[in-house]
């Protein structure tokens, strides 16, 4: 009988956009280094034990995660679940420092001895999974990029938003993989195939997943709309990706 691997949980910093110090935690089981990293984003709800215990099931398959924390400068942000005041106010969440945020976090996994640099994945959910595409799509180098159920065109763009998430498709330069449910209210299914079409037609290796019946926060064990079956599904589904892209490259 085997019995699941011991991972560490290490609280860190690094430097994140103007050399701000943004925090996270890194998940890693005691395997043999350099073992393939994920960056890893939350969701609009923050660094919760929903997003550690994704983190540490990653981790179970040998993977070393940074779980991000997004909202490291912004304490009054953290709060689960957030009101709708602070809801409102994710739509001036400053895209541009949050990209080099993730930069951040991204150059800080590369510079450990127990990960491989050449082979660590970028994965998001919701909010994070924007960051997580517009990161990539400004030619960040990443081994792979997996989404779940991003935003990617906005009402309307201003200084904190100056660009649309859809646009940087064609920029992508790793494979990717797209998670939604077709009925999500958030990224409407016309959105959704267009950016797949998009995808296909610049030829980029990609894989797109859609479940016809699910909306939006189908993965997130914590909220309402949580589908136990379908976030099981959707999380073999990435395992299978990342380990074709991400655990088996050389």
């Amino acid at each position: 009988m085997s019995h699941p691997p011991h991972i560490t949980n290490e609280r860190l910093a690094f430097p994140g956009g103007e050399g701000a110090e943004v925090r996270g935690e890194l998940l890693k089981p005691e395997s043999a280094p350099p073992l393939p990293g994920v960056v890893l984003l939350h969701d609009r709800y923050g660094l919760t034990d929903h997003v550690r215990d994704t983190a540490r099931r990653l981790a179970a398959q040998d993977y070393a995660v940074l779980a991000v924390d997004l909202f490291s400068r912004d304490e009054d942000v953290q709060q689960f679940p957030p009101t709708r005041e602070q809801s409102r106010n994710m739509s001036r969440f400053p895209d541009e420092r949050t990209i080099r945020d993730v930069q951040g976090a991204m150059a800080h996994i590369r510079t450990r001895k127990d990960v491989d640099p050449g082979r660590i994945a970028l994965v998001g959910f919701s909010f994070g999974a924007r960051y997580g595409l517009l990161t990539a799509g400004i030619g960040e180098d990443v081994a792979a990029l997996v989404v779940f159920y991003p935003v990617i065109v906005y009402p309307q763009l201003h200084e904190s938003r100056p660009r649309q998430p859809l646009s940087l498709i064609p920029s992508i330069k790793c494979p990717v993989m797209t998670i939604y449910g077709e009925k999500d209210w958030m990224a409407p299914l016309s959105q959704v195939t267009f950016m797949e079409s998009l995808l296909h037609g610049h030829g980029k290796v990609h894989e797109c997943v859609r479940y016809p019946d699910q909306g939006h926060g189908f993965f997130n064990s914590t909220i309402k709309q949580y589908n136990e079956a379908i976030a099981k599904d959707s999380f073999d589904k990435m395992l299978v990706f990342l380990s074709q892209h991400v655990k088996g490259k050389r």
